[in-house]
């Protein structure tokens, strides 16, 4: 694993790694729709946001601007009213017992109040300036490496190299995913409480 300070060392490897030294000026482009990408695949626990909160109008309140995926949503007395569909959330029998998320909305029933969200959030963009750095970059160097590469190689229309790097990134966002439950559960054993046969 090789280690970038910053959002410039990154760009220098890719450049390096891709052999083109005229991308500086769409890199920022690169790096985003590589950040959207990694969005939809990772979902590790330092992507984990908890204790945001919600505030309901009308049953109704946004949902944050880095939202990616909803972990928990908890009610006034911190117990999790279950997820359901629209149709039957916004029907009155429905109460403040179950929620919905439809475009970026979160929906419960006739609530005006605050409730409290535990959500995956999505990843600080490293574009914001040249010495900019998030915990991925940190953790993961080459697993953000390899996701650009794959952009610019999408875009140098090169299938070989598109292959090479997301075959690449692929592999770490498995690394990845394997090292969070590892740090998450351990060798935990799963036990049941009901008698068995």
């Amino acid at each position: 694993m090789t280690a970038f300070a910053d959002y410039l060392d990154l760009r220098v490897a890719v450049a390096e790694w891709v052999d083109r030294r005229d991308i500086s000026d769409v890199m920022p482009r690169f790096v985003l729709e590589a950040e959207d990408d990694l969005n939809k695949k990772l979902r590790v626990r330092e992507m984990l946001t908890t204790g945001a909160t919600l505030t309901f109008t009308d049953g109704i309140a946004p949902l944050p601007s880095d939202f990616v995926e909803v972990g928990t949503i908890w009610d006034a007395t911190n117990q999790w009213p279950l997820p359901g569909g629209v149709q039957q959330v916004l029907q009155a029998w429905q109460d403040a017992y179950s929620w919905a998320i439809f475009g970026t909305n979160v929906y419960i029933y006739g609530l005006t109040g605050t409730r409290t969200m535990d959500y995956y959030a999505k990843l600080p963009t490293l574009t914001t300036t040249l010495t900019t750095s998030n915990w991925l970059l940190q953790k993961s160097p080459d697993l953000y490496k390899y996701s650009i590469c794959a952009q610019v190689a999408k875009w140098t229309k090169s299938a070989d190299l598109v292959g090479a790097a997301q075959g690449l990134a692929d592999a770490e966002i498995d690394k990845l995913h394997q090292a969070d439950a590892q740090a998450r559960f351990g060798n935990a054993v799963i036990r049941t409480r009901s008698p068995r046969p």
